[in-house]
């Protein structure tokens, strides 16, 4: 006789103890590899590694320039002025984060243990975070180095996110900048979110400084954290070199946009423009205004209506003095004021006609003669006159 082989396979009962076994075995290893908490380690890893590639970049650059520009064309937008160290209201915190992010600009003016106005935070958009030659979120030309740039591209968080642009925050996973005007001194800060480096091993409190951050630089007390305060911002006065000029003009009580807790006014330009101009190529009625405060609306106003030329507004997109962009040609009052303030700044030239933003009608536009004795009149559009703009502050 033949015997059939014994084919007995699994009980339901063994069956369902081998899944069980199986699960458990998974959730230790779950516990054990924790993949989420890895991934947090990783991105850390990568956080640390990046600011030790810039500090590294950094320090390249300040050992090759004997004049280094820690913010743009000049440092101004650096944490303090000369002689004060302590944060003013126009001074900039740099951020990984974009101005076109998925939550949008950062708009709040409580940042890092200061209450700024016309500073704050500073961003640019996407297609710029990593460019080296000064345009990336990271404010400096490291193209300028004999020999290049030491890194190809400027690092970014892993993550670059902030939960509320309108509210940054210490947690926010981003990249900070902070450079101080007074030395060739900076921080460059991130958020670690692992436990392992901010418990286990608290990288963020070992690098010094502020706890909620992980710092590298030549002064890691740059930065604070967010605990809005008011810096006393210094007292300004005519002729005072200030953000890419000379004081014009301080704003007083019934000025528009008069504040009194906050000084504001116009900024002279320490020189013409390179070249006269035309008021504009052609004759239109732009509709235009002559008062104090109206200039940039003014000149904005007249290349709208002319379009791209060769004509005195025109040119002040051209115009980064200071390493600013928003100069533009003052009112016919803005106008009259550089006049009668004319001996406490620098550039304008006794005798020279120059343009104002102000039109009188379709043909002429307002210019003013810098003389001891002043003709402020019409002038036809086309005539070539001098230039020299203004921006507010």
């Amino acid at each position: 006789m033949l015997k059939h082989p014994n084919t007995k396979g699994f009980t339901l009962l063994e069956l369902l103890i081998v899944i069980a076994i199986i699960a458990i075995l998974s959730v230790i290893l779950i516990l054990v590899l924790n993949p989420t908490e890895a991934l947090k380690k990783s991105r850390d890893t990568q956080r640390m590694a990046d600011l030790a590639t810039l500090k590294t970049a950094l320090g390249i650059y300040l050992l090759n320039n004997s004049s280094p520009k820690l913010a743009g064309s000049s440092n101004a937008g650096c944490r303090g002025a000369i002689g004060n160290t302590d944060w003013q209201p126009s001074d900039y915190i740099y951020y990984s984060y974009p101005s076109d992010g998925p939550g949008g600009a950062i708009t709040a003016k409580n940042l890092d243990g200061a209450t700024f106005t016309t500073g704050g935070a500073h961003q640019v958009t996407s297609d710029h975070l990593g460019a080296t030659d000064g345009t990336g979120w990271l404010p400096i030309d490291f193209t300028s180095i004999p020999g290049g740039s030491p890194i190809s591209s400027l690092p970014i968080d892993p993550v670059n996110t902030m939960a509320d642009p309108t509210k940054p925050s210490s947690t926010d996973l981003v990249y900070r900048y902070i450079c101080s005007e007074n030395s060739n001194q900076y921080e460059i800060a991130a958020t670690l979110e692992s436990k392992a480096y901010t418990v286990d091993d608290n990288k963020m409190a070992k690098s010094g400084g502020s706890p909620n951050y992980y710092k590298v630089g030549t002064n890691i007390n740059l930065i604070n954290t967010e605990s809005p305060s008011t810096p006393s911002a210094p007292a300004l006065a005519i002729g005072d070199s200030y953000q890419g000029g000379k004081i014009a003009y301080i704003l007083q009580p019934g000025d528009p946009g008069y504040d009194p807790a906050v000084q504001h006014g116009l900024i002279c330009a320490e020189r013409d423009y390179p070249s006269a101009a035309k008021w504009a190529p052609s004759n239109s009625l732009v509709g235009t205004a002559t008062g104090l405060g109206t200039g940039a609306a003014n000149t904005n106003a007249i290349i709208a209506n002319q379009g791209v030329g060769s004509y005195a507004a025109a040119f002040t997109k051209y115009f980064t003095d200071g390493g600013y962009n928003d100069w533009y040609l003052p009112s016919k009052d803005e106008l009259s004021i550089l006049y009668s303030n004319r001996l406490s700044l620098d550039g304008l030239n006794e005798g020279y006609d120059y343009w104002s933003s102000s039109e009188n009608d379709a043909n002429t536009a307002w210019l003013e003669n810098f003389s001891i004795y002043p003709y402020v009149g019409p002038d036809s559009k086309g005539n070539y006159r001098f230039i020299h703009l203004i921006r507010s502050f």
